[in-house]
C-alpha cells in the first residue's frame, strides 16, 4: 500500500497520540488536532478511515472499525518499536527507494526491449541470404565428397588395371624371355 507525503504527518501523529496516552484515539482527536480539516463529519470519518486502512496495512497499531460510531485506533506490541525505528517517515523514504528501483527497472526494460526489437529486425533482414549461404556451402560438401569418393574409386580401379597390365606384361615378358632361354646344350635359340 502506497503512503503519500501529505499523510505521513497525520499517520506519526496517531501514533504519537496513542503511544503517549496509552489509549485509543478516533478521528475527533484528528479533528482537533487540524490534523484532518474536513468540515462535515462523515468526510472527516472517511478520512480517518483511509489512514486507519494504512495503518493496519503495516500492523503498527489496532485498529477496530466500527460503523455506528467513530472507528479507533490503539496501541498494539509493535507500536512503541515502530517509532522508536522512525515511524511513517522512514515507511515513506523505502517506499520512494521501491518506487525508484522499479522505476529503474521499467526503464531497463523498455530499454532491453527496444534493443531487442532491432536486433530481431536484423535477423530477419539477414536470415535468408545466411541460410541460402549456409545451404549452398552443405550442397558444394556434399557434392565434393561425393566426387572425393567417386575419385577414389576410378583411382583404385585405375591402379587394379595397371596392376593387371604390369603383370601381363611381365608374365608375357617371362614368355619371351623363356623362348630365347638356351637350350640343354646351352646354346642360345632364337
Amino acid at each position: 500500500m502506497n503512503i503519500e507525503e501529505k499523510d505521513i504527518a497525520a499517520l506519526d501523529f496517531i501514533i504519537d497520540e496513542i503511544t503517549k496516552s496509552g489509549y485509543s484515539i478516533d478521528a475527533q482527536k484528528l479533528i482537533n488536532s487540524r490534523i484532518i480539516t474536513e468540515d462535515d463529519d462523515r468526510k472527516a470519518e472517511l478520512e480517518f478511515i483511509r489512514l486507519l486502512e494504512i495503518i493496519k496495512y503495516y500492523e503498527v497499531a489496532q485498529v477496530n472499525f466500527d460503523l455506528s460510531k467513530w472507528s479507533t485506533v490503539e496501541q498494539n506490541q509493535r507500536t512503541d518499536k515502530f517509532k522508536r525505528d522512525g515511524g511513517f517517515k522512514i515507511v515513506y523514504q523505502k517506499q520512494l527507494k521501491r518506487i525508484e528501483k522499479e522505476e529503474e527497472k521499467e526503464r531497463l526494460s523498455t530499454r532491453k526491449l527496444r534493443w531487442d526489437s532491432k536486433i530481431s529486425k536484423w535477423k530477419v533482414i539477414t536470415f535468408w541470404p545466411v541460410f541460402i549461404f549456409g545451404l549452398a556451402g552443405f550442397i558444394i560438401g556434399v557434392y565434393n565428397f561425393i566426387e572425393n569418393k567417386r575419385n577414389a574409386e576410378y583411382k583404385e580401379s585405375q591402379d587394379k588395371t595397371n596392376q593387371q597390365m604390369k603383370s601381363e606384361l611381365s608374365r608375357l615378358h617371362t614368355l619371351v624371355l623363356d623362348k630365347k632361354m638356351v637350350d640343354s646344350l646351352h646354346n642360345l635359340k632364337k
